[in-house]
């Protein structure tokens, strides 16, 4: 007699109870269940490593096959820059089938500017879900200033020799220090 048990929703062929004649030879099929991979076979308690079959050859005594299987995990890696957080942030580690949610916020004074999950950018979302995960993915979020630059014209056209206004101000009030660039981008540089 041969005896086969199985750790979680993945299956050994045959199961259970199995007869055998004597000096028969019999195989074990040994099958994960979606979203697991087989971790390890016992056979007589000694292991066998993981194995997607056993082959009993020449039975002549009562025998035990035991098999036990892990979840198949993925990692997300999440990451923000300045001015912001993602929830959960750093590595993530995620069973191959299932939902994994992150949430985006800005802090006081910024909002999202973007969000790139797998380096494709999603928009300025505050949160997102990976549906039924069956690969590693990476998320990361970005924040601007909610305080603008503003100016009366977005371009200034001076004349050679002589000189021009541009007139910036800010939104609002910012809640630090704000560098305001002017460069040319036409013409000679005098």
């Amino acid at each position: 007699q041969l005896w086969s048990t199985y750790s979680t929703a993945p299956t050994i062929s045959p199961s259970g109870s199995v007869s055998v004649n004597y000096r028969e030879d019999k195989t074990f099929q040994i099958k994960p269940g979606t979203n697991y991979r087989i971790s390890d076979v016992l056979v007589d308690g000694e292991s066998v490593g993981a194995v997607s079959s056993y082959l009993f050859s020449g039975v002549t005594a009562n025998h035990t096959l035991k098999a036990t299987f892990t979840p198949i995990t993925h990692t997300i890696i999440s990451s923000s820059g300045d001015h912001g957080s993602i929830s959960p942030a750093g590595s993530v580690t995620v069973k191959q089938g299932a939902n994994k949610y992150f949430a985006i916020k800005a802090d006081t004074g910024y909002h999202v500017k973007e969000v790139l999950v797998d380096g494709v950018s999603q928009g300025a979302i505050t949160n997102h879900t990976f549906y039924a995960v069956k690969a590693a993915h990476t998320i990361q979020a970005r924040f601007e200033s909610n305080v603008r630059i503003l100016t009366h014209v977005s371009t200034l056209s001076i004349p050679e020799g002589k000189t021009g206004i541009l007139k910036a101000k800010l939104s609002r009030l910012p809640p630090s220090d704000v560098v305001v660039s002017v460069a040319w981008f036409r013409g000679d540089p005098d």
